[in-house]
């Protein structure tokens, strides 16, 4: 395969099935600015040691995380001695290479759908999203 250093590679979770079009149209347009961009949601985190809902400076990464190819590559060829240190691509990459990736804001429609009653959830999206 003929791939170029500066070739884009889109990393996405298939249980997201609802991309918006204008969203990937934007990560793609960073990723070749900035060489990585992935999308985020502000959310919030049960903390079991205060029981508090801790709402502060938190987000959750999404997928499609675009990078380009060399950035990738080295992300992974580190990789092959050590364990993954990092939960997704952007953290890896972050981790690993010291490169902070581009973020921009993600969709509530780009929902991942894990369980039953996710699919209630982005049902109740799509009529909202429809309605606009």
């Amino acid at each position: 395969m003929d791939v170029d250093n500066n070739d884009l590679v889109a990393i996405h979770d298939c249980a997201r099935s609802f991309l918006p079009e204008d969203l990937l149209k934007e990560l793609i347009t960073e990723a070749k600015t900035h060489g990585s961009c992935s999308p985020y949601i502000e959310t919030s985190l049960y903390s079991k040691t205060s029981q508090k809902l801790l709402k502060d400076n938190l987000v959750e990464i999404q997928t499609p995380q675009i990078f380009e190819y060399e950035i990738l590559e080295k992300a992974y060829l580190i990789n092959v001695e050590d364990e993954m240190i990092s939960h997704d691509t952007t953290q890896q990459v972050s981790k690993r290479l010291n490169i902070e990736s581009k973020v921009i804001l993600g969709s509530d429609l780009n929902l991942k759908i894990t369980y039953k009653e996710d699919l209630e959830t982005i049902k109740l999206k799509l009529e909202e999203y429809g309605n606009k």
